[in-house]
């Protein structure tokens, strides 16, 4: 099992440090679950069979002293080096995802982050890696009750009968496990990768092989080892050939999966063509016996690590990170894993007791990052009564860029608006109508609407309508209503087209897919019913809407279709043509954090970051003169150069949001192309 084990690890380990050389080396986990099940599963029906029953303290007291010690070491460690040398715009993200860590709920974290559409472009976490722990410790939570309510059951049953209930129990879970895989994973692949329900059934096959641990025993030792290789390839196909573009788990985990399952069903056999030798050798074992620590240190390192050395990570950064998480996972097993787990003491402690330290020293952990957080906050409320004192200048935001002579270094990484601010600086506003958002939730189709500026009598009214990248300019139209008396409706749902058409969809979100068309012809009829409305901005991110169920980019006569039915019943049209990405396509607060003496390597070339956009490109080619471009390139971008601060405001709150300080700064802009 070490070297089951051993393998995992190192093709995670390998994925991780070189993911292109390493597909599909996500896997791995895989492994760990079916291992999981198996031996917990053994284990429990061990004690059934010796007592009748299942004592549920003792045996999460167990799980708690073998695992949570070294993992809310790694948790302080993580929160102690964030707080102390990384710079505080990564604070907020990164101690909530300690936090759920420490609290074994990082996987539902991440599946939510996943759908989010705001928070689907987060930076990757020092602690990301522990969704796949939180979902073991799930497990370890769930299956033994659902043993003991089944084994209650059966209990004046014969032994036969309580096997089968117990079989039957895991069969009808595995099974409703592995349909909910496929289904959610077709539906939101995102989130169906982090989900305790779709991973499930394969801590279920691990467990249904501890029902008949011997089915290979009276088998030739030459056809176990048949079985063990063919297992062993399984899993070594599937991290060399699977990507991350592919839909998983689904039915493509059953690869790696009965891959591991065949090996362990095939044992340790005995003959020429075994691979038990080759993994019988003590460093193979050795790596097996500290995969947990090395699993929980290394990508801690493959995450801070380029953050502080200010530089991706090179081969021979990645071989060090390779060889400290070696050590890092030997320190750990032997002066934590094995001190607490062998511990006179720990042992005679009650399993109450035990149980009840773990979830302090959890919950405790969870809530120690309060106090960086709310030093945080009052921070970023400094920070932004900075950046509005300063925000009355000639100088300041895109004014600076379109002045770029007469304003004293536009493009200095210098201002009072600092990056932990600009992440928070972004559109979210809340709803007069009790909505979380002014906007459309995914799988949802009812028009949300927000009213800015003057609601009762005002001098013209506008339709702002798109998804986030509309939705990000919220703040210059509410300054532009305010300052002129204009009333202006908002009409949004990120990542969402908008064009009302049946086969247009965003790949990562295909459940949302009609959806978003009904949506899309439902706001374009009440734009087209209301008379007082006489012009629409209209705006989306470019290049990530998919025609014909996604077989090929939207084109400009989707649009167009759109802009003709708003011109006909009398509408002006003003389409804002995507704002550039950031340079590779990185959270732009924190490029600038880690930078703060030069915003250079934050900056990128408009040939690059500017993608083809059919919205604009359908309005650019209309032969419609109500029907025009707004294209506000060069309040981003001069001489080729695409910036990430301007004028001392930051412009992007992630990797392709604006500042809602910045969308301000760009009002007059945006007013100059309404009034052309």
């Amino acid at each position: 099992m070490q070297a089951l084990r051993a393998v995992a690890v190192v093709i995670v380990v390998l994925y991780h440090l070189w993911p292109t050389r390493l597909t599909g080396g996500f896997v791995g986990v895989d492994v760990f679950f079916v291992i999981s099940g198996f031996l917990i599963t053994a284990h429990l029906l061990r004690e059934l069979a010796r007592t009748g029953t299942i004592s549920l303290p003792r045996f999460w007291a167990r799980r708690a002293r073998r695992l949570l010690p070294a993992s809310l070491l790694v948790l302080f460690v993580v929160l102690l080096t964030t707080i102390a040398f990384l710079p505080d715009s990564y604070w907020r993200q990164w101690i909530g995802e300690i936090g759920a860590s420490a609290l074994y709920v990082q996987n539902w974290l991440l599946a939510f982050n996943a759908v989010d559409y705001l928070a689907a472009e987060n930076a990757a976490s020092p602690v990301q890696h522990f969704w796949s722990l939180s979902l073991e410790e799930q497990f370890y939570l769930v299956w033994p009750v659902l043993l003991v309510l089944a084994a209650l059951a059966s209990r004046k049953r014969s032994a036969k009968t309580k096997r089968v209930v117990l079989l039957s129990t895991l069969g009808v879970i595995g099974v409703g496990s592995f349909a909910t895989s496929v289904i959610w994973t077709s539906v939101m692949p995102a989130s169906a990768y982090f989900v305790t329900p779709t991973r499930m059934w394969e801590f279920v096959l691990g467990g249904v092989l501890a029902f008949v641990p011997t089915l290979l025993d009276s088998r030739s030792a030459a056809l176990r080892s048949v079985v063990s290789l063919a297992g062993f390839a399984a899993v070594a196909v599937s991290a060399f050939t699977f990507t991350g573009d592919m839909a998983f788990p689904g039915y493509v985990a059953l690869v790696p999966v009965l891959g591991t399952v065949a090996v362990i069903a095939a044992g340790a056999p005995v003959s020429r063509f075994s691979p038990a030798p080759v993994f019988g050798l003590r460093p193979v074992q050795f790596v097996g016996d500290i995969s947990y620590s090395i699993y929980l240190w290394h990508w801690p390192l493959i995450v801070i690590v380029p953050i502080l050395h200010a530089s991706p990570l090179g081969t021979r950064q990645k071989l060090a990170i390779l060889a400290v998480s070696v050590l890092l996972g030997w320190l750990s097993k032997t002066f934590v894993e094995d001190r607490f787990r062998t511990s006179s003491t720990v042992q005679r402690a009650r399993p109450r007791w035990v149980i009840l330290v773990a979830v302090a020293g959890s919950v405790a952990l969870a809530s120690s990052g309060g106090f960086a957080v709310s030093t945080l906050d009052a921070r970023n409320a400094e920070a932004a009564q900075a950046t509005l004192d300063g925000s009355t200048g000639e100088c300041f935001g895109a004014a600076a860029i379109v002045d770029a002579d007469g304003c004293a270094d536009p493009f200095s990484n210098t201002g009072a608006m600092t990056p932990a601010f600009a992440k928070t600086d972004t559109n979210y506003v809340a709803d007069p109508a009790g909505g979380w958002m002014c906007e459309t939730p995914r799988g949802d189709s009812a028009i949300r609407n927000c009213e800015l500026g003057n609601t009762t009598a005002p001098v013209r009214t506008v339709a702002m309508m798109g998804d986030s990248h509309s939705m990000h300019y919220m703040a210059a139209l509410d300054a532009l209503a305010t300052q002129n008396d204009w009333k202006v409706i908002t009409y949004f749902k990120s990542a969402c087209n908008g064009t009302g058409a049946n086969d247009v969809v965003l790949l990562v979100r295909p459940d949302d897919q009609q959806p978003c068309a009904d949506w899309g012809m439902a706001s374009q009829q009440s734009i087209i019913d209301d008379d007082t409305i006489d012009t629409v901005i209209f705006a989306n991110v470019s290049e990530a809407y998919f025609q014909n169920n996604g077989a090929e980019t939207i084109q400009p006569a989707r649009y167009t279709t759109m802009f003709d039915r708003f011109t006909a019943a009398g509408k002006k049209v003003v389409v804002i043509r995507d704002l550039p990405r950031t340079a590779n396509d990185a959270d732009g607060p924190d490029c600038l954090a880690a930078n703060p003496d030069d915003q250079a390597p934050c900056t990128t070339r408009a040939s690059v970051s500017l993608h083809a956009d059919a919205a604009a490109e359908a309005a650019a080619s209309s032969t419609d003169d109500a029907v025009r471009v707004a294209d506000l390139t060069e309040e981003f971008c001069r001489s080729d150069i695409c910036y990430a601060r301007i004028g001392g405001a930051i412009v992007y709150s992630d990797a392709g949001h604006l500042t809602n300080t910045y969308a301000r700064t760009l009002a007059p802009f945006i007013a100059a192309a309404i009034d052309e």
